[in-house]
């Protein structure tokens, strides 16, 4: 029994009234009389609560001595202060869950606090993940949330076995993005000369300019050449790109990238180190809570969604890309159904046939398309 009760030398993070209580539990288990309890309380003290005992006089009784070790050495503990403090305690990279948990179970107790507000504090002091914290909050006792946290650590030690191998590919790609940045390139968005940016063109009151016939005042989707073509069907052909996935080139800020076409998937995304170059030229990036689900069923949170527009062939088109982390996808840019649904499209072996979609084309109206989807929100 003696060995179960700590002791007690009014350290700092010491709460002597957590101790008493602790002291006085065992002692109802072994049945203690007052007597011996006074016995085993003066045993366990040390430090600076020993001292303070020997200066005492006319201490005959336990009840006396913890009322007096109560006086001294409680603090005037605020709701306020507990709640700062367990919002503020994060586990230590040397620290095990179980030991941060206890921790934290030790601060709660100079409060009446409830558990459930408790396992909040302690997910929120393990992880800044929306998504994981999402799951965790789920438990409402300490015991449940045990489960998951030695679950969750599991995941976790198995996700860092597997990216350590990717970061190593990452590596050179950073250091070449690094590079590049030391060498910004210069492109007008008004006559495509490389040689200043837009605000700086000199034909900047002439209008736009066409890059269909080279004049200003007018896009190439106005230019008045495209009415003296023959009234054939205007279809941008592009050769199948990587290899067995269909594909198209796609020209973003004059710069072109191969883009795969995914029937299955919902969405259109844009990886995170292209849109980080691309941003450079001035396009916002909105925040999103849109959640997909990656090739290795892992659900991953984007981080965010900017709308672009993309010239495919001769057509420009508007496209919302939803920009996702490095690992979440293989290629730079995956093209949807968000964005083929839209569009005139068709894929046969080596090329993939895209335009703009135009009344006349439509099918007819008993037709019944379906689309799998393998890109859900969650």
């Amino acid at each position: 029994m003696e060995e179960s009760i700590e002791s007690f030398g009014a350290e700092d993070g010491e709460d002597v009234k957590v101790w008493l209580q602790q002291l006085e539990t065992v002692a109802e288990s072994a049945r203690w009389t007052g007597e011996h309890k006074m016995i085993m309380l003066r045993k366990k003290l040390t430090g600076t609560a020993r001292r303070f005992v020997f200066s005492l006089r006319d201490v005959s009784s336990y009840a006396k001595l913890k009322k007096a070790l109560i006086d001294e050495f409680a603090p005037f503990v605020r709701a306020s202060d507990v709640h700062r403090t367990l919002g503020n305690r994060k586990k230590k990279p040397t620290e095990t869950t179980r030991d941060y948990i206890y921790e934290m179970q030790r601060i709660a107790l100079a409060i009446d606090l409830d558990e459930p507000s408790l396992c909040e504090y302690i997910v929120d002091g393990i992880t800044d993940d929306e998504f994981h914290r999402s799951l965790l909050y789920e438990a409402q006792t300490i015991r449940h949330l045990k489960e998951k946290l030695l679950n969750y650590e599991k995941v976790t030690k198995n996700s860092r076995k597997k990216t350590k191998p990717d970061e190593k590919r990452e590596k050179p790609r950073t250091e070449n993005k690094a590079s590049a940045k030391s060498d910004p390139k210069k492109h007008c968005f008004n006559c495509g000369d490389a040689s200043h940016v837009a605000s700086e063109c000199p034909q900047k009151s002439d209008g736009p300019k066409c890059f269909n016939c080279n004049a200003f005042g007018h896009l190439s989707k106005d230019c008045p050449k495209n009415k003296t073509k023959q009234k054939e069907k205007k279809v941008n052909v592009v050769e199948k790109v990587n290899g067995d996935k269909p594909g198209v080139l796609l020209n973003l800020f004059g710069r072109e990238f191969s883009a795969i076409v995914d029937t299955g998937a919902e969405i259109s995304l844009i990886r995170k180190d292209l849109w980080t170059d691309l941003a450079e030229n001035g396009v916002q990036m909105r925040k999103s809570t849109m959640k997909v689900r990656g090739f290795g069923g892992d659900v991953r949170v984007v981080c965010g969604e900017v709308a672009l527009t993309a010239t495919i062939g001769e057509e420009e088109f508007p496209i919302r890309f939803y920009v996702v982390p490095n690992e979440a996808i293989d290629m730079q840019v995956l093209i949807g159904m968000d964005f083929l649904s839209g569009v005139d499209y068709s894929i046969s072996p080596g090329e993939v046939r895209v335009k703009k979609y135009r009344p006349s084309d439509a099918e007819p109206a008993d037709v019944d398309v379906k689309w799998i989807r393998r890109v859900a929100e969650y």
